[in-house]
């Protein structure tokens, strides 16, 4: 037997759930329409007061704003009930049948009753899933996911729970396609599109067209608080741990020192975006102005665990000419940041270019221990000169080469570089060690047959004392110098020079 649309939705009102957002409808004084509070007919053979005053205290909950805290079918089927209220108050032909009247006065009465059980019977609201907050469905919706799930048979899915709901479901859709079926209200469509679409979700989700939106996602989480204290925060753990002995001594600790406490103390309060930030800025000010020696004091603690005679003799001498040097601006109350830096990065270089002696190759432990002069250069280039380039290995005779070259142009002021004419020197060690450390790092070529002369390495295979590796000074001897007499400069001022610049023009 065949059923009307009506039964079946009618029949859902408190049963289904899904929300939409609140219409507004006309007071009971306006003009009667659907959704609106209707003036009763004069000719009506019913009493209606109930039916009104109930119609009316529902009108306010859907005009309170509240839809979207409700699941959309349950609050289509408050507006379905509206719908036949205003009908059946507006009607004037009671006793007749025909849509939205009142056949008998227990039509009236049971709808008054269905009404005054709202709010009670509306569902709340499920997190992801439509409410009445959410747009209306058309017909034009409702059809072409009709179209999608129409041809689905029950073979398809043996014994499954969801079949009946989902095949009631969509009957009563089909309904709305029916020739001669009075159209429904946009309520009535949205409720019947719901349905259809729970039902066909519960069955099988892959029936769901790719046109038929998914239910309202979940509400994004809430943005995490903004923390205003990030800033500050940060500042002052950076600086939290500063000592003022790793810094000059006239850097201006106090006001840093008291800036740090501001900020720690303001770290414990609430205040406001603009104030935390400022104070960000002030205490990062206040540490720029500090000028820290801390690498220095590192690199002077590092080279004091070192072994000289792990070391090549030429490479450990620039690090012995470093130590003094950096104690002296870690000792220097004024120095600047730019003595600082000097020298910081004089130290890093050299720490980092020591190299380790092959075999017979003299060490940072043979280093002279007296100052060496202009005669005692002069001596040792004499002997260098004697050697023969074709006894040697093409590497060890390149660095030996530059070595002479330096020293050959400190004896001679005409043809020395314009920096060594700007820096008469007056002290001849380090052009002495460079010399003697490559001459002893020369290794004699293996197709020679004869000894030829050489320093303590001159007939020596290339072999490493450790790494295996031959021993250059292509990066670090050839190419420095350093600013005229250093080591008698260092003694007699204090440590207190100020190396420039090593490198040759």
């Amino acid at each position: 037997m065949k059923k009307t649309k009506k039964m079946v939705i009618v029949a859902s009102f408190a049963a289904t759930c899904t929300l939409f957002a609140g219409v507004g409808f006309a007071s009971a004084d306006e003009t009667p329409a659907p959704g609106s509070a209707p003036v009763v007919s004069a000719q009506s053979e019913f009493n209606k007061t109930t039916l009104q005053a109930n119609y009316n205290a529902v009108l306010a909950i859907a005009n309170g704003g509240t839809a979207g805290a409700y699941k959309q079918s349950s609050w289509m089927s408050m507006h379905l009930d509206m719908e036949r209220a205003v009908a059946m108050l507006n009607d004037a032909n009671d006793g007749n049948s025909h849509a939205g009247g009142a056949t008998t006065q227990g039509d009236v009465d049971n709808l008054a009753s269905g009404l005054a059980n709202y709010p009670s019977i509306l569902q709340t609201a499920v997190a992801g899933e439509p409410t009445g907050a959410d747009p209306l469905k058309t017909k034009g919706d409702l059809q072409t996911f009709y179209n999608k799930v129409k041809d689905v048979q029950s073979s398809s899915y043996p014994g499954n729970e969801n079949w009946l709901a989902f095949n009631n479901a969509r009957t009563a859709a089909s309904y709305e396609f029916e020739p001669g079926h009075a159209a429904d209200s946009q309520y009535g469509i949205t409720l019947a599109y719901d349905n259809l679409y729970h039902a066909t979700k519960d069955l099988d989700s892959l029936l769901l067209p790719s046109s038929v939106p998914s239910p309202s996602p979940s509400p994004a989480p809430a943005p995490a608080p903004v923390d205003k204290k990030a800033g500050l925060r940060s500042a002052y753990d950076k600086v939290k741990d500063y000592q003022q002995s790793d810094f000059t001594a006239a850097s201006p600790w106090a006001a840093f020192a008291t800036e740090r406490d501001t900020a720690k103390a303001m770290l414990d309060t609430d205040n406001t975006q603009a104030a935390f930030d400022a104070e960000a800025t002030a205490l990062n000010t206040k540490a720029d102005a500090l000028i820290s020696i801390a690498g220095l004091k590192a690199d002077i603690a590092k080279a004091a665990t070192l072994k000289p005679a792990d070391y090549t003799e030429f490479t450990w001498y620039l690090v012995t000419l470093d130590i003094p040097y950096a104690q002296s601006i870690v000792d220097d109350a004024n120095a600047t940041r730019e003595d600082v830096s000097t020298a910081q990065s004089i130290f890093d270089s050299d720490l980092a270019a020591l190299k380790t002696p092959i075999v017979g190759q003299k060490t940072g432990a043979d280093i002279p221990t007296t100052t060496k002069t202009k005669a005692d250069l002069t001596a040792l280039v004499a002997q260098a000169e004697s050697l023969k380039q074709g006894d040697y290995t093409a590497d060890s005779w390149k660095v030996f080469a530059e070595a002479l070259k330096d020293a050959k142009e400190a004896l001679n002021p005409d043809a020395q570089s314009q920096m060594l004419r700007d820096n008469p020197v007056d002290d001849f060690t380090y052009n002495y060690v460079e010399l003697e450390d490559a001459q002893s790092a020369l290794v004699r070529d293996a197709s020679q047959q004869t000894a030829g002369q050489g320093g303590a390495g001159a007939a020596v295979v290339g072999k490493s004392k450790k790494s295996g590796k031959n021993s250059g000074l292509a990066t670090t001897g050839a190419s420095v110098s350093i600013v005229a007499g250093i080591m008698a400069l260092l003694a007699a001022a204090g440590a207190a020079i100020k190396l420039v610049d090593r490198k040759r023009a």
